[in-house]
């Protein structure tokens, strides 16, 4: 295991624990661990990886009401999952990404996002990503 799973490893645990039982203290924590780990991803240049952290930063990010911070992360993710050209990456960046614009009510953002990926569904491998992106892509006006 490198250290780059450990840290996101705690870090995921940390903000799960938290969504369960609110603790701003240990969100905090889940987010210092992640911006530890997108240094880890960026000081060794694991793309695939960075992707994954910056989602997870921007899950906690949302969480800790730092939304400046969450659509950074989720932005530069779908940026970083394009450039790796795995749709499965691709689609999980899409997912966070429309699921936060939504929240913000960012409607005209949310129409790009939805037809990006309208065309990369069935390229994805992973079946239960492929089935959460199109079970909101369902929801969605076309």
């Amino acid at each position: 295991m490198t250290t780059l799973d450990l840290v996101l490893d705690e870090a995921t645990l940390l903000w799960e624990m938290s969504v369960q039982s609110p603790d701003p203290g240990r969100l905090e924590e889940a987010w210092r661990l992640s911006e530890r780990a997108r240094k880890i991803c960026d000081r060794h240049g694991w793309r695939s990886q960075h992707a994954f952290v910056l989602g997870t930063g921007g899950l906690i990010a949302r969480f800790l009401g730092r939304w400046e911070d969450a659509r950074n992360c989720f932005e530069q993710q779908v940026k970083v999952a394009r450039e790796c050209g795995d749709p499965d990456q691709l689609g999980r960046a899409l997912l966070n990404s429309i699921i936060f614009t939504i929240e913000l009510k960012d409607f005209g953002k949310v129409a790009g996002l939805v037809d990006d990926a309208r065309s990369i569904l069935d390229q994805m491998r992973d079946s239960q990503m492929r089935a959460r992106l199109a079970e909101i892509l369902g929801g969605l006006p076309r």
